[in-house]
């Protein structure tokens, strides 16, 4: 569920990431620079390899399926389940990622946004979690971003980061 990047840019990240993948190291190739895919400064040799790794991704029987939802208006948990069920009744759903947990509306309002921001994540636990397909149940990865002190921290810290650095998500550590 891409709740901040458009379809287009999510296909160009992934385009470039699976261009690192075993068909471009076999064939010798370089991995594509998302940057340039972005600009449209693809060379002609890269935009050929560029397609070639796009219909590897979509039509290689050994990967599994991806898709996509960005929706146009503001959800909730219970809606990305309800999209999730509806998907699942068509393909296994084997992994739920939501980018990124700070856009998914609470279901209901609180004064406090820390609280509202830990229902959601708690919904996403009990929702999807541990609810899905009649209790079977799907991981999540729901992304936050971290907060300006957690990043400092972490550059001088060999890039390790601590649990405070999520920004409002004390509700990460405990679910």
């Amino acid at each position: 569920v891409s709740m901040e990047m458009p379809y287009e840019q999510l296909r160009r990240n992934i385009g470039a990431i699976q261009s690192a993948n075993k068909k471009g190291a076999i064939e010798g190739k370089k991995p594509l620079d998302y940057r340039k895919s972005r600009d449209g400064e693809l060379s002609v040799e890269e935009e050929v390899f560029y397609k070639e790794v796009l219909e590897d991704f979509e039509k290689n029987p050994e990967y599994c399926r991806f898709e996509v939802w960005a929706p146009d208006h503001n959800v909730t948990m219970d809606d990305i389940r309800l999209e999730a069920e509806l998907k699942h009744k068509e393909m296994e759903v084997g992994l739920i990622v939501v980018d990124h947990g700070g856009l998914v509306e609470a279901t209901r309002k609180h004064k406090d946004y820390t609280i509202e921001l830990n229902t959601v994540l708690r919904a996403a636990k009990k929702t999807l979690a541990m609810h899905f397909s009649g209790g079977e149940g799907v991981p999540v990865l729901l992304l936050f971003q971290l907060n300006r002190q957690g990043k400092d921290e972490a550059d001088k810290n060999e890039g390790r980061y601590k649990i405070k650095a999520l920004s409002y998500a004390n509700e990460a550590e405990r679910s």
